[in-house]
């Protein structure tokens, strides 16, 4: 089953500690985190009003607590599937913090893939610019207001990985 993932955090760098965490599998199924034990001392203006003020602004159930309940309850959520290959979307700091989570990539649940795939890549190969907004690929504008919502972000990848399926590769 692929799960395509976004993730929120407090900056691009190696100390960056996870915010918050979307995931939407290929039905549509979802999971959304806030993380309440981010370190708050990295929050600048820009994840203030782009990411800490869009936390709650998507209309889904979300589970609220520290890193280690974040964990729990996506496991719990991860427990139905019985094979799981991430998909996310310019993946470097984002898949850092998801496996952060279970202690690293080398301490993944056994169902869980180590090995994710990046849209980012997908655009590339197919021609596309990878830095082109998603929502308008996708044809998802409507609410692009709420993009850095980890949840929102995880849906426009979904929805553009399936319109990427569509497109001829170039190599």
């Amino acid at each position: 089953m692929k799960l395509f993932y976004a993730a929120e955090f407090t900056g691009l760098h190696k100390n960056t500690t996870l915010i918050s965490l979307g995931v939407i599998d290929e039905n549509g199924r979802s999971f959304y985190a806030v993380c309440t034990d981010y370190d708050t001392t990295q929050v600048d203006s820009w994840l203030q009003s782009n990411v800490l003020d869009k936390l709650y602004e998507y209309d889904a159930p979300v589970v609220v607590g520290t890193r280690a309940e974040v964990k729990a309850a996506l496991l719990e959520f991860l427990q139905d599937y019985e094979s799981m290959h991430f998909v996310g979307d310019c993946i470097s700091f984002g898949w850092v913090v998801f496996c952060d989570l279970f202690g690293g990539s080398m301490e993944l649940p056994e169902n869980i893939s180590y090995m994710p795939m990046d849209i980012c890549t997908m655009f590339y190969m197919k021609g596309l610019d990878p830095l082109s907004p998603r929502e308008a690929f996708c044809g998802h504008t409507a609410c692009t207001h709420l993009k850095h919502n980890a949840l929102y972000d995880a849906s426009i990848i979904r929805h553009s990985f399936f319109e990427l399926l569509k497109h001829p590769s170039l190599y």
